[in-house]
């Protein structure tokens, strides 16, 4: 691990070699220099149309502490940008992200250091104040930036230019050891022997400053106001698989009185601890992925689904099998999820075991919700939960149920149909480790052992309706969005 200062349009060329765009349709890719120009502000912008609506971004070089957003021009409005994938290029070569914009949109791609770098690397200088003066990022005194490079090959370093991707391997003393609940580093500093705190990028679309966050952890941001982001999840709550059977399945506690679900008010959940737990979680997964020979199971869904949830930022982390489903629960639940997350700890057993349940299928969760008729009172056991959804100004909008968007990473995942059994192993391996259904069975041939990272349970057998998937690891799982709605009834 060391560090360089290197000029800033050095950089943006050299990463930009690296960065290449695939077409998912044929599998031809080509660097993003050699069809983008690089502007005044440092970014490189596609000369032409993207043409495609959908297309993959794959890093190649070695790992290095800088972050790349893509965005993309809008037609009607050039001056308007939108965010869709960002690219942490620390966590080593060969990574992807899917990339979905309006075929006629021209891409933007900003490369920028990460300032969290400066905690986790070992300066080359051995001068005190030469290493004090080498912090992550723009220089203001020069066109220079300064940027950790991760690599084991001694040419590496002497060298100014970002090498070409090689295997990432550490000591055991160096590697990473991501802790999900972010009180070691995962990263070692080299000098003073000691590790620094997991430290991930928030979203670049959240809005509320870090000094600003609430002293329950978590910034409720109302989206009634936001018309485009709005229309987007009314869109993933109409997404049922077939409104025919609301109400119809054996955990509903309402039967045949309603046919769709209206959305009535949702808020984006801007929770920084959360989400670092979450991106240490997504690490730990990927550093699993690296040790797993097997093949690694492509989980789909709905393409209705599909389609619905892509268009919320940011662009799902295609690599390790990140998702966005749904869950639905009672609303007493509500407050202790917006502050501390799931806890798989405190589930009941269900079909699949004692974890966390999520859906492709916003009608198969509603089943599992109550009502919330009015604002309560100060006595009551919402009052609490109606303080923070409906300040003052903000009507409580009656009637209303709520649904969790949550973000999850699947990882190496297990399927099954039964409830039981593996589909992509022997017919008596068991997807439970010990019988007691709370953690996942260890994957063969991987070697120090690793579990498999989420169960897929599969139509066909023991559900009929749609997809679930059952994590058995809180940390793996971030609420995104609440959303409050209500049934809409025949009569």
């Amino acid at each position: 691990v060391f560090v360089r200062s290197i000029p800033r349009p050095q950089l943006m060329e050299q990463v930009a070699e690296k960065l290449v765009l695939i077409d998912p349709s044929t599998g031809d890719g080509k660097p993003v220099r050699s069809f983008s120009d690089l502007d005044a502000q440092g970014c490189w912008i596609t000369r032409d149309k993207l043409g495609v609506s959908a297309v993959e971004l794959e890093y190649r070089g070695v790992a290095v502490a800088c972050a790349v957003s893509v965005s993309f021009a809008h037609p009607a409005s050039p001056n308007s940008t939108s965010q869709c994938a960002v690219l942490e290029l620390m966590r080593g070569a060969a990574l992807r992200v899917q990339i979905v914009c309006p075929p006629e949109a021209r891409l933007i791609f900003e490369i920028r250091p990460l300032p969290a770098a400066s905690a986790s690397i070992h300066p080359e200088s051995t001068n005190r104040q030469e290493r004090a003066d080498m912090r992550p990022g723009r220089d203001p005194t020069s066109d220079r930036l300064t940027v950790a490079f991760f690599s084991t090959g001694a040419s590496a370093t002497t060298e100014s230019e970002v090498p070409s991707a090689q295997p990432f391997r550490q000591s055991n003393r160096a590697r990473p050891r991501p802790d999900p609940y972010g009180k070691k580093a995962p990263s070692y500093n080299g000098a003073g022997g000691e590790y620094a705190p997991f430290s991930a990028p928030m979203p670049q679309h959240w809005s509320t400053p870090p000094q600003c966050i609430p002293s329950q952890g978590c910034s409720l941001v109302d989206l009634t106001d936001d018309a485009d982001l709005f229309q987007k999840l009314e869109r993933c709550l109409s997404a049922t698989a077939d409104p025919s059977r609301l109400g119809c399945d054996r955990d509903s506690s309402e039967r045949g009185t309603y046919s769709a679900l209206k959305l009535a008010a949702a808020w984006r959940i801007e929770h920084p601890t959360r989400w670092q737990r979450y991106r240490a979680a997504v690490a730990e997964v990927a550093e699993d992925g690296r040790r797993i020979r097997a093949t690694k199971c492509a989980v789909k869904f709905r393409p209705a689904w599909h389609d619905a949830t892509s268009a919320l930022p940011p662009a799902l982390d295609v690599a390790n099998n990140e998702a966005l489903l749904v869950h639905g629960t009672l609303n007493t639940w509500i407050l202790t999820i917006l502050a501390d997350g799931f806890n798989e700890r405190l589930s009941h057993r269900g079909l699949c075991g004692r974890g966390s349940y999520l859906a492709e299928d916003p009608g198969k969760v509603d089943q599992y919700t109550d009502e919330d008729r009015e604002y309560a009172g100060p006595e009551a056991p919402l009052h609490e939960l109606h303080k923070r959804l409906f300040p003052q100004g903000r009507s409580h909008p009656s009637s209303v149920r709520y649904m969790f968007i949550c973000r999850v990473v699947l990882g190496h995942a297990i399927r099954s149909r039964d409830g039981f059994m593996s589909l992509d192993h022997q017919a008596d391996f068991d997807v439970d480790c010990n019988g007691e259904e709370r953690e996942l069975a260890e994957i063969p041939g991987v070697s120090p052992r690793a579990r498999f990272h989420a169960w897929v349970v599969e139509t066909g057998g023991a559900v009929e309706r749609c997809q679930e998937v059952v994590q058995f690891h809180a940390d793996r799982i971030f609420p995104e969005y609440l959303l409050a709605y209500r049934r809409v009834y025949n009569d």
